[in-house]
């Protein structure tokens, strides 16, 4: 994810700099943090994904800017994480500091960071330059200053670090430099499926899921809040003290939770419904022609997650192709190139992007005109590109269209 920022506070002099600091991190004392999903009710869908765990949140969900901040779990067995943070509106910045600790040590903050170098801002383990989380597992604290928007996550993460997590990670907002109204968020994980069926079988009593085939994952989730994590024959004790406490709820205590559910439920009206650019949701290479077999290869090399390969040979396609079949092979291209995620790539995608007439590639453009993914936030360009590709049909482009009328984005 490519965002903007300026350094703002390291042009505070530095005397002025610990001050505001000590500062901040007295108030962490008393801080409450946002917890992007909760143990007793984590409402959490659940998939397979290549033969591992995909554990999200469905629904957006929101983070009022009268917050400290927010914080998330990282459990064991986790492959890889993703949380994308908007702000409601597309205005103002956000500025702040991740952490594994609540109350953290001014001294391990890390200075000085370029704004293009995702060492500090992505975790891939198969890239050494790129190990955000192993920063915070050694207790370094990464500041964010004025970021329209956070991507938070880690990739490839290896077993000798994801059976020693089971750990939160709290973000604390920079209040005196930070300007937005709320955030929307989405969050993903990937769990190592045989690991977890394995230590669940050996340690718990199964909690029935709706769906059968993800009884152990939902086992594994309703059981994070216990310390260790309870053995088979506790379980059912504490299952049991649940349902008693569900009783007892008072009448009061559901209204309001009744107007909470409403309140929440009109601010989503707010919002776009389709707020990340997911390649997944649009539609994964969704372009197979039978006229070309080039672009068909090009397809098998994509879904094995060789995308150098893929790209190559997507090039000759594009030399090779006839009008009916252009448009395709540039969506193509631009999905490859946005998959890449760095600032060059992203500018590639968007050009590649621009020359394909499918409405899925309208619907990239809007995007990353909205949330400014690669190039300068444009509300008006999100409105043209959604309009565009809700003429042609795409349902995701037309709810869009019809929410940024309604609230007045980007028609002025």
């Amino acid at each position: 994810m490519i965002i903007q920022k300026n350094n703002f506070f390291l042009k505070i002099p530095k005397i002025s700099r610990i001050f505001f600091l000590l500062i901040f991190l007295q108030t962490l004392a008393f801080c409450s943090f946002k917890s992007i999903y909760y143990f007793k009710n984590p409402e959490l869908s659940y998939s397979i994904e290549n033969g591992d765990y995909r554990v999200y949140i469905k629904e957006p969900r929101y983070i009022s800017k009268d917050q400290n901040g927010f914080k998330f779990y990282l459990p064991n067995f986790t492959k890889s994480y993703n949380l994308e943070m908007l702000r409601v509106g597309s205005i103002g910045y956000i500025s702040g500091y991740l952490s594994k600790n609540s109350r953290f040590l001014a001294q391990n903050i890390i200075e000085n960071i370029n704004e293009n170098d995702l060492e500090y801002y992505t975790s891939n383990f198969l890239k050494k330059k790129k190990n955000q989380l192993s920063y915070l597992l050694n207790n370094k604290v990464i500041p964010y200053e004025r970021f329209t928007s956070i991507i938070i996550e880690a990739s490839n993460i290896p077993s000798s670090i994801n059976t020693k997590l089971n750990k939160w990670i709290y973000f604390s907002f920079d209040k005196t430099n930070t300007v937005f109204n709320d955030l929307v968020y989405s969050y993903t994980m990937i769990l190592d499926k045989k690991k977890i069926d394995t230590y669940i079988s050996n340690h718990f009593k199964i909690i029935q899921h709706s769906d059968n085939k993800f009884n152990k994952i939902h086992t594994y989730f309703m059981n994070l809040d216990k310390k260790d994590m309870l053995k088979k024959d506790e379980v059912k004790k504490e299952i049991k003290k649940k349902v008693v406490k569900e009783k007892q709820k008072t009448e009061k205590e559901k209204k309001v939770k009744k107007e909470e559910k409403k309140e929440k439920k009109e601010k989503q009206k707010a919002v776009l419904p389709s707020y990340s650019l997911d390649i997944k949701r649009i539609n994964e290479m969704i372009a197979f022609n039978k006229f070309n077999s080039l672009n068909d290869k090009a397809i098998d090399f994509y879904k094995e997650k060789k995308y150098l390969k893929s790209r190559q040979l997507l090039e000759e396609a594009l030399i090779q192709s006839n009008e009916s079949s252009v448009s395709t092979i540039y969506y193509n291209l631009g999905i490859i190139y946005s998959k890449i995620n760095t600032v060059r790539s992203n500018q590639i995608a968007i050009d590649y992007f621009k020359s394909s007439e499918l409405k899925e590639a309208y619907f990239n453009l809007g995007i990353y005109n909205y949330i400014g993914l690669g190039i300068k936030e444009d509300d008006k360009q999100a409105y043209k590109y959604f309009t565009l590709s809700a003429k042609k049909g795409f349902k995701r482009a037309q709810k869009n269209v019809e929410i940024m009328q309604k609230y007045k984005i980007g028609l002025n």
